[in-house]
């Protein structure tokens, strides 16, 4: 999501001098509507698809599994037309209101269980979104990345996989003194509003919602450590990372449905479990899904509306003057530092 801010910065220098750009911010709020509303249109279809059973009777308005991203995406981007040209203080100031205070309203549930829009996390993310929108500079990452570059690789990789291991020890560490896993996973992903079972309850949870903020800005630097800044033969992946995330559930949902077709879970050892989840099933999924040639088959799903018109449809009585979005980088001032993230996220 902050990776998804950063490509949007198009979209900030369009809110802050809006007299001179008018043209622009039309095509890119018909370029994102189309794009974006149509992909979660395709994908909201097919997750029902797949996951009927469980999300049954159908609620078209409750994203499903991951297709929350794309309508999160278009509902950040649209805001950046209407705070974008306000000064960074107040942005920071009202974003991290909203994600705080988000907690304390309650998302409607629809009739198969799921939220409407799931509308809390769309706020609560919408802080990261903004962090790479605005508090990261393009300078500074170009400073950062010549750093990363001159660092011993292997120590660089290091450091970052030893972050990212204290924070999974941490998870661990929080269901060994009795929090559950699911709680803790519910708690990152924050889907679900403060608790009110006691007076205290909804300010420890705002809290410790601060403090989860404080442990993504770590994880997100110790991650980004472990990303080659050099150039290898998977380079080119990072520009396809929206199928992905969009495909890599429908094959876990195969994988599972083989398994429970053939074992029962006490059937499967604990060390094939580990093996399958840590290594196997993360190759597999990631090289399936980032081939070229599913690239190409999925491409009408990735932007369906742009594909099957050949043109940008005239949903705002533009002119016909923009190209197709997929996966293409949408400012050309933006390119030369986007050549050098090998990690893009959907960019219409």
């Amino acid at each position: 999501t902050i990776i998804a801010g950063y490509q949007s910065k198009s979209w900030l220098e369009i809110a802050r001098v809006h007299d001179t750009k008018a043209h622009i911010m039309l095509k890119k709020v018909r370029h994102s509507s189309t794009s974006l509303l149509g992909g979660w249109v395709v994908w909201q279809a097919l997750y029902v698809l797949v996951d009927y059973p469980t999300v049954r009777p159908l609620q078209w308005w409750s994203p499903v599994g991951v297709t929350w991203f794309l309508l999160a995406l278009y509902i950040w981007r649209s805001s950046v037309l209407l705070f974008g040209g306000m000064k960074d203080g107040f942005i920071y100031t009202f974003v991290i209101a909203v994600a705080v205070l988000a907690g304390f309203t309650d998302t409607p549930v629809t009739a198969n269980g799921l939220r409407f829009l799931d509308w809390q996390r769309t706020c609560t993310f919408g802080l990261y979104f903004y962090v790479g929108l605005v508090a990261v500079r393009r300078k500074h990452v170009d400073a950062t990345l010549d750093k990363f570059t001159h660092m011993s690789m292997w120590l660089r990789v290091t450091v970052g996989w030893a972050a990212v291991g204290v924070i999974f020890g941490a998870f661990r560490l929080a269901e060994y003194l009795g929090v559950p896993f699911d709680e803790v996973e519910e708690w990152v992903f924050v889907a679900s509003p403060y608790g009110f079972s006691s007076w205290y309850h909804p300010i420890r949870e705002a809290a410790l919602r601060v403090v989860l903020y404080v442990c993504v800005s770590f994880a997100s630097m110790a991650f980004m450590l472990t990303v080659p800044m050099e150039k290898y033969w998977f380079t080119s992946y990072g520009s396809r990372t929206i199928v992905a995330y969009l495909l890599h559930r429908v094959l876990l949902n195969a994988y599972n449905e083989l398994c429970t077709s053939f074992w029962d879970d006490d059937d499967i050892s604990v060390a094939f479990q580990i093996t399958m989840s840590v290594f196997v099933l993360p190759l597999v999924v990631s090289q399936v899904s980032l081939a070229p040639p599913v690239l190409k088959l999925l491409s009408p799903l990735i932007d369906p509306v742009s594909l099957a018109t050949q043109k940008p449809p005239c949903l705002f009585n533009a002119a016909d003057d923009a190209r197709p979005s997929g996966l293409t980088h949408d400012d050309a001032a933006d390119v030369h530092v986007r050549s050098r993230i090998p990690l893009v996220m959907y960019n219409p």
